[in-house]
């Protein structure tokens, strides 16, 4: 009987065991010539790194980490800031390295994590790249002012130009390829420099969208995931604001007098809301401030609309259904309209709206008495015209 019970007692150590191991990650290799005693690792956190552990490496140059995962996540192995190679680790992965240098990122092999394989293949391809321009730039610098190798400098120049586009249509590629897989936030972040981005031109952001709609349905909890979202919608609003600044110039002095369709389908125009207090105020369904800021208005119109407060609520939204989806989820009770044509934002241009939201008040003859008012002060002004 009590060979029976220790029997069974070691077949449950044995799972548990099995279970924590499936709920960690390890990771080993050798370096060869390492320049420092201890090697670390740092988790990514998004907006900054986080110490993970640190071990003394083996005098034959071995080491080895083991520790808590679960997604997959960004991690950084090293020495240092500039000496290091980024992992992409998730449960159960038992990674192997092997370093053939003192510099980490300049020469190592990876094994039991294809993750990992395919960060290691990016980051070869970049550095290919990143000295295949330096080796260009030293060139074209050195014959720019010679008048007589002005045609070898224009070849330079035109060559610097296809290795730039011909990293960005690889990153571009991979990242359709890899639509599921965390890596390709990687290639979506890559930078050919301190200043310039592999995917730098405004069309890329169709590619942000589609790899954060995809990563966002797999991987919804992910702090990475979400951080790209947040930073689409950023570039998206930036994107937006400065087409409206670029436009502004150019547009012909017009009677701030919007007439817009509004959600049910009737075109309502601002003037014929005189004799009330009316706030136009801008936004977009994508954008978290304007979101939040309408729940703060529904407070305020509750408050004050039988004594004559109306919101007109122009939306600079590209996708109609987007904005009839929030305008529904969030019953919004006020006047929502859009504008006619969303890549031409009349009404925004004319305005001169910088950013989102954005508001303007008008009293009752019509006459705008406030701008860009939020939170308490608006609340304060609205006391001030309202009483309680």
């Amino acid at each position: 009987m009590s060979k029976r019970i220790s029997v069974i007692i070691v077949l449950i150590a044995a799972l548990f065991a099995g279970c924590l191991n499936r709920e960690s990650a390890s990771v080993k290799g050798k370096i060869q010539e390492p320049p420092a005693a201890y090697l670390k690792l740092w988790k990514n956190d998004v907006d900054m790194l986080r110490l993970i552990d640190s071990v003394k490496i083996g005098k034959n140059g071995s080491f080895r980490f083991k520790f808590p995962a679960a997604e997959p996540e960004f991690y950084q192995l090293g020495f240092s800031s500039s000496d290091f190679v980024t992992l992409l680790v998730q449960q159960g992965d038992k990674i192997g390295l092997w370093f053939a240098g003192p510099q980490l990122h300049t020469d190592y092999t990876v094994e039991g994590s294809d993750e990992s394989e395919n960060i290691r293949q990016l980051e070869m391809k970049l550095a290919s790249t990143r000295n295949r321009i330096d080796s260009l730039n030293k060139v074209y610098l050195s014959t720019v002012e010679d008048l007589s190798q002005r045609s070898v400098s224009a070849e330079t120049e035109k060559l610097i130009y296809d290795a730039v586009m011909e990293q960005r249509m690889y990153n571009i590629d991979y990242i359709i390829n890899h639509l599921g897989s965390m890596s390709s936030i990687k290639a979506l972040y890559q930078q050919l420099n301190n200043e310039t981005y592999v995917l730098y031109d405004s069309r890329d952001l169709q590619i942000m969208k589609l790899l954060s709609d995809t990563l966002s349905v797999k991987y919804p909890n992910s702090k990475q995931v979400k951080a790209l979202t947040e930073d689409f919608n950023r570039e998206l609003s930036n994107m937006q604001m400065s087409r409206i600044a670029q436009m502004a110039e150019s547009v012909e002095p017009m009677v701030l007098d919007p007439s817009l369709l509004s959600i049910d389908g009737r075109r309502i125009t601002l003037s014929s809301l005189r004799g009330k207090y009316v706030l136009v105020a801008f936004w977009s369904a994508k954008s978290r401030e304007c979101i939040a800021n309408n729940l703060l208005l529904k407070d305020y119109y509750k408050l004050y609309r039988k004594k004559g407060f109306e919101i007109y609520q122009i939306s600079i939204d590209d996708d109609e259904q987007a904005w009839r989806d929030a305008v529904k989820f969030d019953e919004l009770p006020w006047i929502s309209v859009r504008e006619d044509d969303p890549a031409n934002l009349k009404y925004a241009y004319i305005y001169n709206v910088q950013s989102l939201p954005a508001n303007y008040l008008y009293d009752p003859d019509g006459e705008i008495i406030a701008t860009n008012l939020f939170g308490r002060n608006l609340a304060i002004k609205l006391e001030q015209l309202f009483g309680l």
